[in-house]
This record gives C-alpha cells, sequence and structure tokens, in this order.
C-alpha cells in the first residue's frame, strides 16, 4: 500500500512585457499532479526531439501528469513529462491553476511494483524511500534529471552470437510513447 500526501498548489502566472518561462521546464517528483486551470494558455510539455507542444487550455477538463514516482512504480511504463509554464502576453489574462499533487509519505519505499513486473524483467531503478528522493532533489536544479541517482546500470544488449544460442537475455520495456488524452 502507498501512502498519499494530498498538497494542493494555487498558482497565478502574471502577465509580462516579454514571454519567458513562469515555470521552469520540469518534470513532477510525486506520483501524480491535476491540474485545471483558467482559460488562458502557457502549459507547454516537450517532445521526445526537444520540441514544447503547447496544451490547450480548457476550463472544463482536467491535465494529469504523471510523476517521477509512477515511472518508478511502473519500470518506466509510464514516464514523467517535462513540462513548463509560459507567462501570458500582455494583453492576456493572467493564467490561474490549481493543483493537485499525490505523492507518497516520506518513509514509504518507492521501487517497481513486482506487480507489474514480467517475468525475469530487471528492475529500471533501485528502491528509495520519498525522502531520500526529495534530499536528492534539493540538491539539483529543477530541470535536472532528478531519478538519475535512482538509476540502475542498464542490462547489456545481447551479442549476436547470443541472439543465436538461445539466450535468456532479458529485454527491457520500451518507454510508453507520449500521450496527451483530453478528460472531461
Amino acid at each position: 500500500m502507498v501512502g498519499v500526501t494530498v498538497p494542493i498548489s494555487v498558482d497565478t502566472i502574471p502577465l509580462v512585457k516579454c514571454a519567458h518561462a513562469a515555470a521552469a521546464a520540469h518534470t513532477d517528483p510525486q506520483i501524480i499532479s491535476v491540474l485545471r486551470s483558467n482559460r488562458t494558455g502557457g502549459l507547454q510539455i516537450a517532445l521526445p526531439d526537444g520540441r514544447w507542444v503547447p496544451v490547450a487550455p480548457d476550463p472544463d477538463s482536467l491535465f494529469v501528469n504523471v510523476g517521477d514516482s509512477l515511472q518508478v512504480l511502473t519500470n518506466g511504463r509510464f514516464r514523467s513529462v517535462k513540462h513548463r509554464v509560459v507567462a501570458p502576453a500582455e494583453g492576456q489574462q493572467p493564467r490561474l491553476s490549481v493543483i493537485y499533487f499525490g505523492g507518497p509519505a516520506p518513509t514509504q519505499r518507492i521501487a517497481p511494483l513486482p506487480e507489474l513486473m514480467r517475468e525475469g524483467e530487471q528492475s529500471l531503478y533501485r528502491d528509495f524511500t520519498w525522502a531520500e528522493y526529495k534530499k536528492a532533489a534539493y540538491k539539483s536544479r529543477l530541470g535536472d534529471h532528478r531519478l538519475g541517482p535512482f538509476e540502475l546500470p542498464a542490462a547489456e544488449e545481447p551479442t549476436s552470437s547470443d541472439k543465436h544460442c538461445g539466450s535468456n537475455a532479458v529485454q527491457l520495456p520500451a518507454p510508453a510513447p507520449l500521450h496527451v488524452a483530453r478528460v472531461h
């Protein structure tokens, strides 16, 4: 059983004279983040190729982010998505967001859930507590890859001779593709 804390954040992003990131690029550390905002845009997500894509504002919808903790719990099947908020341009109303962060208790151990692991699949992460993650995160910058200290070395690819010998090499799951879905 995973304990959950329920902090809620209300963010107002004021208009500015020049467009810049009002919330720097980052992934959320918790299990999930649920966001609702007004009609002012500004939320953007990063695609794997580095391009930034705007998320259309919809005050009647919720935007759900997978956090770093859920990425670990699913052994990388669900990926935390790097995102940022760009301040509204002059003449636009300020962006107002209400965000729910669902995260584990400080002493909760975080590791891939055995129920989600395939037979023979190796963990991509060592287990750690939420407190250990937060301590490491506070030593890094917001945009850094904060799961790095908890990643295990990747399993070696089988050599061509292994592929032909009936090797028991473990194949790691491919990362889940990035999906943006509207929830009403």
